[in-house]
């Protein structure tokens, strides 16, 4: 295997071990604008940033004017080509466009034949591109390759999923996240099991119930309530569906040049920890999470998983700091970065760390989510991009090394809420995304406003559920029809309809979790809302219930009504409205956001859901 660089072979430390999967023979998101936007700069010894576009290069390391962000599927996925960048991104019109620029500044638009709607990562090793894209349906992520900078590119379709054990279960792939040599192309992702409830109910149970509002509960004991209120219970392995299918590790896709080989992992899903899988003088490094009980992921500790093909993986053990949730890693010719909450440690083949910067004016305590974002690396160097904090303003900064043990950091201007990051042989590029109105991107409300409260009733109660890839439902409709037209014609009548159209209710399904994060909901606006539900629906508890955090939309109906019945009204609407208004955004503290309205709740759904449940939700 052709390697990034001359590296350091995989050692055989007491503390690692060899782990070799079965293998199965393959059967087989506007560009970043050059607009200025202000003529401040700042900078360090080592680094310029500036966001005007005469920005110039120092040092190897450019960073572009903020790009404004209200549609993060829209975000552009960049890559290095030789010395330039290939971009990749989802224009207004939904359609993919490639462009090409050799400084990170002028960007040209490239006549493509790449046929995705959708972009879900991208990588290269200078050589070649690889984009894992889907078609209209975004239903199977296709890897597609080119090799003459983006202007032709070739699809290589990933092998069949198993044939499912019954004719109610389907499945399919997904992909997390890609590396790429000279002669190998890795890609990390899954493979999941779903039922088609809806079939099953008639032709098991002789009737139809219409589509699934909730599953969960044990693999062995799973209850699937339905449209019309009636609940099943089945096994899961008998039905076909394995328990390790509703959890399922994680799944290695290598190509050779001629196939796509298949290696079943002991990885949990998390599996890959952050956004890469690092080449670099050892080859394949991944920062990975294992182990399954019962087919759900539990914390059986991080550890650094070494690979020069791809198929043999060697495990080592990681620095206490790094064994985290979000801990990434990235790899040039000079070694391996790995990013935790606490700093920047460096390896040369993997299984030796040394730490080599500490963050040391950041604040992890109050982080939603791991520090760095989009970090890079190559022949020319390393660059972190770091945000922390959270809330209306974070503060972010950039890590810049050329050798990955000395680094440079500068702080950002403006309010930067994520990046893509590229490194070619000569230079590093950074493309900060700024805080935009999230609204923007959203569709427009009717101007009539009998138009305008059949569309909010519609947020509110639908006849079918949305369903995640693996068939997991992740959104139901908790009220009645009737009940979600009284909570329309309510809000009409007490916001109003020209606040509603301001505040931009209804323009996608109702969640709080997105409604607080997306609308600018105020705090007055929230209580005046919660009334609403409260007056209109007996069971308004659940619309707070069920999507206050990624992962409650997957509580059965049996967990969440568990919850709605120990939960005190009072608390349930103080609950409600504060994150539905989410004030602690606005106003973000260096000891993190006061969430001591949370706790009650938070003890409930541990005595209410299941293991596999609590184990789906996102606490922080």
């Amino acid at each position: 295997m052709a390697l990034v660089a001359a590296g350091v072979s995989c050692s055989s430390a007491d503390d690692s071990r060899d782990t070799v999967a079965t293998t199965k023979p393959a059967t087989m998101n506007s560009a970043p604008t050059d607009d200025v936007a202000s003529n401040e700069t700042t900078s360090s010894s080592s680094i310029t940033v500036q966001t005007a576009s005469s920005a110039t290069v120092r040092d190897g390391l450019f960073v572009t004017a903020g790009v404004p962000m209200g549609d993060f599927n829209k975000a552009p996925h960049i890559a290095s080509f030789g010395d330039g960048f290939v971009k990749v991104q989802r224009a207004a019109d939904g359609v993919v466009g490639v462009s090409t620029s050799d400084d990170g500044q002028t960007w040209r638009d490239v006549e493509s034949d790449l046929e995705v709607t959708g972009v879900q990562t991208i990588g290269s090793d200078g050589q070649r591109i690889v984009v894992i894209g889907y078609d209209e349906s975004g239903e199977q992520a296709t890897p597609w390759v080119s090799v003459d900078g983006g202007s032709t590119w070739t699809a290589l379709a990933l092998p069949e999923a198993e044939e499912p054990a019954s004719e109610f279960v389907t499945a399919r792939h997904s992909v997390e996240t890609v590396a790429v040599t000279a002669d190998r192309i890795l890609l990390v992702g899954r493979e999941f099991s779903r039922v088609d409830w809806r079939a099953y109910s008639v032709s098991v149970l002789g009737q139809d119930h219409g589509p699934p509002r909730g599953e969960g509960g044990d693999p062995n004991s799973w209850t699937v309530s339905f449209e019309d209120g009636f609940e099943v219970t089945v096994d899961l392995n008998a039905l076909g569906l394995p328990a390790d299918q509703m959890f399922p590790a994680a799944t290695v896709f290598v190509h050779n040049g001629s196939e796509w080989l298949r290696y079943q992992s002991e990885w949990s899903m998390g599996g890959i920890v952050g956004f890469e899988i690092a080449v670099g003088p050892a080859g394949f490094v991944a920062i990975v999470q294992l182990g399954l009980i019962d087919g759900a992921p539990t914390n059986q500790g991080f550890e650094a998983q070494v690979s020069v093909d791809g198929a043999v993986w060697q495990a080592h053990a990681l620095p206490a700091e790094l064994k985290v949730a979000g801990a990434s890693v990235i790899g040039g010719p000079l070694g391996y970065v790995a990013v935790g909450n606490e700093g920047l440690y460096h390896s040369v083949d993997g299984a030796e760390w040394s730490k080599v910067h500490a963050f040391e004016d950041l604040d992890p305590s109050t982080m939603m989510s791991p520090p760095a974002s989009r970090p890079s690396a190559g022949i020319a160097g390393f660059v972190v991009p770091v945000i922390d904090g959270m809330g209306a303003t974070p503060t972010s900064r950039l890590f810049w090394s050329r050798d990955g043990t000395a680094w440079s950091e500068d702080q950002l201007p403006g309010e930067v809420q994520g990046f893509a990051t590229a490194v070619s042989t000569r230079l590093a590029l950074v493309v900060p995304f700024v805080a935009g109105d999230p609204t923007e991107s959203m569709p427009t409300l009717p101007a009539d406003d009998a138009d305008l409260t059949d569309v909010v009733a519609g947020a509110f109660h639908t006849d079918e559920p949305f369903t995640t890839e693996g068939g997991i439902t992740r959104w139901t409709s908790w009220v009645t029809e009737s009940e979600a037209r009284c909570i329309s014609e309510g809000l009409v009548e007490t916001l109003g309809a020209d606040r509603l159209r301001e505040l931009r209710v209804g323009v996608f399904p109702w969640s709080l979790l997105g409604y607080g994060l997306g609308l600018p909901i105020e705090l007055d606006d929230a209580q005046r809302m919660v009334e609403i539900f409260r007056e209109c629906s007996p069971d308004w508890e659940l619309l707070m219930i069920t999507t206050v955090t990624s992962g409650t939309e997957i509580m059965s109906e049996k967990s969440a009504r568990c919850v709605q019945l120990a939960l005190d009204d009072e608390i349930a609407e103080e609950i409600f409205v504060i994150e539905l208004a989410r004030p602690y955004d606005d106003e973000p503290t260096a000891a993190g956001p006061d969430l001591s309205h949370l706790e009650s709740v938070i003890g409930i759904l541990e005595e209410c859901l299941t293991d596999q449940e609590l184990n789906a939700i996102d606490f922080d």
